[in-house]
């Protein structure tokens, strides 16, 4: 998503994603949650877990997941 290409294909905005303004940003990841294409709903949600779990890893909170994930250590 950092071309113009990519990002129109994906959002249909020529701009890269990372110069989109803040309202087009969620304009185009609400795009994704609410698509019709199911690949589209599973790509946004995997992204969304992604973002979740490496916020709480950087917040040292990853205890927590083992623990909701069925991890033993």
């Amino acid at each position: 998503m950092g071309t113009s290409a990519g990002c129109f294909a994906l959002t249909g905005y020529f701009a890269p994603f990372p110069k989109l303004s803040l309202a087009e940003r969620e304009i185009a990841l609400r795009s994704w949650a609410d698509s019709s294409f199911e690949l589209i709903r599973k790509i946004f949600s995997s992204l969304k877990s992604l973002i979740g779990l490496t916020y709480f890893a950087a917040a040292g909170t990853v205890c927590c997941f083992r623990v909701l994930l069925f991890y033993s250590k």
